[in-house]
């Protein structure tokens, strides 16, 4: 019986309903499920596709009815895709550059499709509850597999040990061989970026437009720890800008100083959070001590990071307007690594780091101006803190990371853009 209630409560929290519009309930309950396994990698590609089938044959067949809301920022994403597949012509790397291309098709259907489809607030809400359970989930499962791999058996018994090369200390395996519970390590099917990126959007969903203060505060204390973990730099950097902007919403509704002190209180004890973090600590005293002329063979990430955006600068400053079509912008970055030694950025052959740098590599200011438009039109609706949060994340995100390399990113980005953008005259609080 208790299953039966949990089951109904899960279908209740997740399952769309648009009242006489099966094809609008379809393409929306696909996206929900796909976006409650996207933390789990390729398990969310079949309910992506099925959407975009859905969304197509509505669009081509859908009945007259009340005009749609056609915002043409819409049309900046798919512009962008346009401008990528031009750039095959001048690229000599064919089959990598039709290799995006096709893990970039969602950046060109997904606008359309959304911007065709009916829509209201609670649509998002839903969608963003389904982000929620896939990523508590995720972090349940990686805790699990850590765990796993961290169990030893020697004489007969068995031994926990965390260190990846075994027998080192905590402090030694973050140092030198790595750990199973710190880092990338720690996130067994996507990369730690995005599933941080997905994180930081549920809490902010958390914060601003969940009442159950129950569900919140243990929702993101969970979610907290699982950031901490992953040790995602730009994510625990960006968790105080959440507690300020929080801080800001609440001032009105809070009369009393001590609890406007608390909410103030909260941002600051995550910043020691963040500043507590071994991964980081170890980070911060590599790159203090590094000597970039003198010892680029062994470098932090963040040092390679910083490489790789010096390196596509002065490849940006040869191909300002063009850039180097979608097939070569990685080849020329490996090409300027080899020249300039910078030895560890060349062996795992990194990309800008930056989406900003990466678009403007690979299709120019051209390509760059369409990558951005979107969030002008963003910040020309009418946006309350909640989306404001989400806008200053995506944007935040496209700094530390090439977003729109993976299909993870790829996906999440096609489909939150045109969410934010396509605003109701309502905007309803939801309990979950």
């Amino acid at each position: 019986m208790n299953v039966q209630i949990y089951l109904t409560q899960f279908i209740k929290i997740l399952f769309i309903k648009v009242e006489g519009n099966l094809s609008a309930t379809l393409f929306w309950n696909l996206i929900a499920f796909g976006f409650l396994v996207l933390p789990f990698g390729v398990l969310s590609t079949p309910f992506f596709i099925l959407s975009m089938v859905i969304g197509l044959i509505h669009f081509f067949y859908k009945k007259q009815g009340k005009p749609i809301r056609f915002n043409w920022f819409f049309l900046s994403l798919p512009a962008l895709f346009i401008v990528m597949t031009i750039s095959l012509y001048y690229s000599y790397d064919f089959n990598t550059g039709k290799n995006l291309l096709e893990r970039s098709l969602p950046i060109f259907f997904f606008p359309f499709l959304i911007a065709c489809q009916y829509y209201e607030r609670r649509i998002m809400f839903k969608i963003l509850n389904g982000l929620l359970i896939g990523t508590i989930l995720s972090f349940c499962c990686n805790l699990i597999f850590a765990l796993w791999r961290s169990i030893k058996i020697k004489k007969g018994q068995f031994l926990l040990d965390s260190s990846i090369k075994g027998q080192l200390t905590l402090k030694e395996s973050i140092i030198d061989g790595g750990n199973y519970f710190i880092g990338g390590e720690f996130s067994s099917f996507i990369h730690p970026s995005y599933i941080s990126l997905y994180v930081l959007i549920v809490i902010i969903y958390l914060v601003f437009k969940v009442h159950s203060l129950k569900i919140k505060v243990l929702c993101i204390a969970f979610l907290t720890i699982y950031l901490f973990l992953l040790s995602s730099k730009a994510a625990l950097l960006f968790l105080p800008i959440i507690g300020v902007l929080s801080f800001l919403g609440k001032m009105k509704s809070y009369n009393g100083k001590f609890k406007s002190f608390f909410i103030l209180l909260a941002p600051i004890v995550i910043f020691l959070l963040i500043i507590l973090n071994p991964r980081i600590l170890v980070e911060y005293d590599r790159l203090k001590n590094l000597e970039f002329e003198n010892n680029l063979k062994y470098t932090t990430s963040s040092v390679s990071r910083i490489l790789s955006w010096k390196a596509s600068i002065d490849l940006i400053k040869k191909a300002p307007l063009l850039g180097y079509g979608v097939g070569d912008a990685n080849e020329e970055l490996l090409i300027y690594y080899l020249k300039n030694d910078y030895f560890t950025n060349a062996d795992n052959k990194y990309n800008s780091h930056n989406q900003y740098l990466q678009t403007l590599l690979q299709v120019g200011h051209i390509g760059f101006v369409f990558l951005m438009l979107p969030f002008v039109g963003l910040f020309k609706n009418r946006v309350d803190l909640f989306d404001l949060s989400i806008i200053l994340a995506l944007l935040f995100s496209l700094f530390f990371e090439s977003m729109l390399i993976r299909y993870h990113g790829i996906v999440f980005y096609a489909i939150m853009i045109p969410l934010l953008l396509k605003y109701p005259d309502t905007k309803p609080k939801v309990s979950i």
